[in-house]
């Protein structure tokens, strides 16, 4: 949470597992002791097919076998992306949460149980979107993701995984498109990655990336205002959903990341690091700063009202573990990153 302490564990090891307990150990120590639960992980688990999307088994049970050396409680492994079921099959989830004695979570599927919070639209109307009240109201929330460049909002980190604790039928508030909003309008943001196909035919997420970055003017007026907007309305909701939320420890596994074309297309960067805090907002800074983005890449950060959030900067934090020095790296941007960075802070 952004009272806790500007503590973040930046440790670097010859496998995940190994990097995973040092940055908790570092950051948590017995913290899990006096949990009387239930504690929600919440991994990012877009594809079953697209491993690289997605947060990996081994850094799933590693966090799980150090919560179960302090805390015998209720523990769950939530997640709400369409594929949540088959990932839990191909990753074999059900049987990693068997073993820990925790459940598997769907939450478009099991949940019943909803909590509202406020989303605005690209027309600045305010509408009511839902998100699973396990997670919500769950003692402990563990974001647990993967470091990787994003189409929508330039990168996906700690805050960011939270999305996926949204109603499916309400996920498209995030974005902007209320019922408010015209169909034109949510078309043209809907298909706006078409617009380059149309002039040169069909072609992979990766191939346009390349073509856009070359040949920017090959983008239309259009796609580059739907970037701009839609970017800065994500990042808003994002805040307000972090309101009801938010991570309580954010467990960033760097082992590999991804860059340019992600959250789904990108390529695979191997870091071999893991970054572990109780600030969500610290967390991230860290994470961006590792990947070689500059900290206001961090589009959220401008629209959180806590008072204490212009005090938060990479200079405040304390590293617990390895210094940054030395373990950053320069990760490719998504084509649309420049555009998101110059209009979120303007």
């Amino acid at each position: 949470m952004l009272n806790d302490p500007l503590e973040v564990a930046l440790c670097n090891g010859e496998n995940r597992e190994h990097s995973l307990k040092k940055g908790m150990e570092l950051a948590l120590g017995d913290y899990f002791k006096n949990i009387k639960g239930p504690i929600v992980i919440k991994p990012n688990l877009l594809s079953a097919k697209t491993k690289l999307a997605s947060t990996h088994p081994y850094a799933i049970e590693a966090v799980m076998s150090y919560i179960r050396k302090w805390y015998d409680g209720k523990l769950y492994i939530a997640e709400g992306s369409h594929v949540a079921s088959l990932v839990f099959k191909e990753y074999r989830l059900y049987d990693l949460a068997k073993k820990y004695n925790a459940e598997c979570f769907c939450i478009d599927t099991d949940e019943e149980n909803w909590v509202e919070f406020n989303t605005i639209s690209l027309n600045g109307i305010m509408h009511k979107a839902r998100v699973s009240k396990l997670v919500a109201t769950s003692q402990l929330k563990i974001s647990l993701t993967i470091p990787k460049t994003h189409a929508n909002v330039g990168i996906s980190l700690s805050l960011k995984n939270m999305v996926g604790c949204v109603h499916p039928d309400d996920r498209k508030l995030i974005h902007g498109l209320g019922p408010d909003v015209s169909k034109e309008v949510m078309n043209k943001h809907r298909r706006r990655i078409y617009d380059l196909d149309n002039k040169v035919g069909k072609i992979t997420a990766q191939v346009r990336g390349i073509i856009i970055n070359k040949f920017p003017k090959l983008c239309s007026k259009q796609y580059e205002d739907s970037v701009k907007e839609e970017a800065i309305t994500i990042n808003k909701n994002i805040v307000n959903l972090s309101q009801v939320v938010s991570p309580d420890i954010s467990i960033i596994d760097g082992f590999i990341g991804m860059e340019g074309e992600g959250p789904w297309h990108g390529n695979p960067v191997k870091i071999g690091t893991a970054i572990v805090s109780r600030n969500f907002l610290a967390a991230d800074i860290v994470a961006c700063k590792l990947m070689g983005f500059d900290e206001s890449y961090l589009g959220y950060k401008k629209f959180l009202q806590s008072e204490n959030v212009h005090k938060i900067n990479f200079d405040s934090i304390k590293l617990l573990g390895d210094e940054l020095k030395g373990n950053q790296y320069s990760f490719k941007a998504h084509s649309n990153f420049n555009k998101l960075k110059h209009n979120i802070e303007n």
